[in-house]
């Protein structure tokens, strides 16, 4: 089945390369201005002579590619990979590595988020329809995919996409420079639903405050670093937040609240659905995502998890705080130094960052496969004795609920 499906991917990747090639060669010099229309309104699929040579794969392929499995309607996972037009071997290695098809038989659904409003080439649409033909898992959400800042556009478009589109259990956000690992993502899932408890953020934090209905699109307030929300108390960048709050500057801004890192977020059904659809998401959408001129929304991490919090404030929502360790649980790149230390994915790691060539991907699934998941438990605590998170409970929107929120770690150990 593997050297099937091997030689299935050789070929459907030198075919987009000819496809690619030819429709460029045949392209008219207009070709390169903006089109209008989403992708599935936009190829001419009028008839044309061509010495194109189609590739079919045996029968016998599809059915080994097309193994029987029993799956239900409602999604154990929903998984939007953020990705650009041109990454054509990045979605390639990620259906590899993540072995999409096994996947669906245990119900997971593994997604490729492009923008409906796009300038792609003719020879981009027609390399993108044909993957679309092969695969059917790529997605067009109602976001920009050639401005700078398309990737905030995509990700906030995505969680709205997905509440209306997809029913699951869970809901994932990545990009396609990131590569997890479904098997421990899927335990981590299994060891939260065993606390009983809900509304869910999962991945590795840091800590910001934000301004409401700024005029400014990036409305984060004060410090800001990496040092995230530990069972060891509060973190500079959260003692520093702390004081800003009482300046005149931050004074109207919500929080300090914790935010999930873009290359990975896992959120369960009931929280995506207490946000994406609200009046302050559509709101938010509405002004940051139509903007023609700078300032342009670039915070995509922040601001999303700023809409979360908002929103758990507003409904005293139970959120339910998973954090992980940078470098320990993901890694944010692959590096072979110090040779003491190198950053390799280890038997802690769910997932990798930064993960941009085809030799990284294949590194990171090697180190994977030959480690055993630690499957490192979630400790949970006071969120104001252990993570120090107090004195900033009361706000012009209304209280913090914070005796409802559940802080949470995936553990250090050894």
């Amino acid at each position: 089945m593997r050297c099937a499906a091997a030689v299935y991917a050789l070929a459907t990747s030198a075919l987009l390369l000819v496809e690619s090639r030819r429709t460029t060669l045949a392209a008219t010099d207009d070709e390169t201005e903006p089109l209008p229309m989403p992708l599935q309104d936009s190829i001419d699929e009028r008839p044309r002579k061509s010495s194109r040579i189609w590739w079919e794969p045996p029968r016998s392929s599809y059915a080994q590619l097309e193994a029987p499995c029993q799956t239900s309607q409602v999604k154990k996972l929903v998984i939007g990979i953020i990705t650009a037009p041109n990454n054509f071997n990045r979605r390639a290695w990620i259906r590899q590595h993540l072995r999409v098809s096994e996947a669906s038989c245990r119900n997971i659904e593994v997604l490729f988020v492009l923008g409906s409003r796009h300038r792609m080439t003719r020879a981009q649409q027609v390399a993108i329809r044909y993957e679309m033909k092969m695969h059917d898992d790529i997605v067009f959400v109602a976001a920009r995919d050639w401005v700078p800042h398309a990737v905030a556009e995509k990700s906030l478009a995505w969680w709205q996409f997905a509440a209306r589109m997809y029913e699951s259990e869970w809901y994932c956000k990545t990009d396609d420079d990131s590569l997890m690992y479904l098997p421990r993502i899927e335990r981590d899932l299994e060891m939260m639903a065993a606390m009983g408890r809900s509304h869910y953020y999962y991945g590795v934090m840091t800590w910001r405050t934000w301004i409401p209905k700024h005029t400014e699109p990036d409305a984060g307030c004060g410090d800001r670093g990496d040092d995230g929300p530990s069972l060891s108390g509060a973190s500079p960048t959260l003692r520093k937040l702390l004081e800003e709050r009482a300046s005149p500057e931050c004074s109207h801004a919500l929080g300090p609240y914790p935010f999930a890192d873009g290359s990975l977020q896992i959120i369960s059904a009931d929280l995506l659905h207490s946000f994406a659809s609200t009046e302050l998401t559509m709101n938010f959408s509405r002004s940051h995502l139509s903007r023609e001129n700078p300032p342009f929304w670039t915070h995509e991490d922040a601001g999303i998890g700023y809409l979360m919090f908002h929103e758990a404030v507003m409904q005293k929502l139970p959120l339910t705080y998973v954090v992980l360790s940078a470098w320990r649980h993901n890694k944010f790149w692959i590096n072979w130094f110090p040779r003491h230390r190198p950053s390799i994915p280890d038997g802690h790691v769910v997932n990798t960052h930064k993960v941009v060539t085809s030799m990284m991907a294949q590194i990171a699934m090697d180190a994977y496969h030959n480690t055993t998941y630690a499957a490192d438990p979630i400790i949970c605590g006071d969120c104001e004795a252990k993570w120090g998170w107090t004195g900033c409970h009361d706000s012009a929107y209304g209280r913090v609920p914070i005796e409802r929120f559940a802080c949470c770690n995936k553990a250090l150990g050894h």
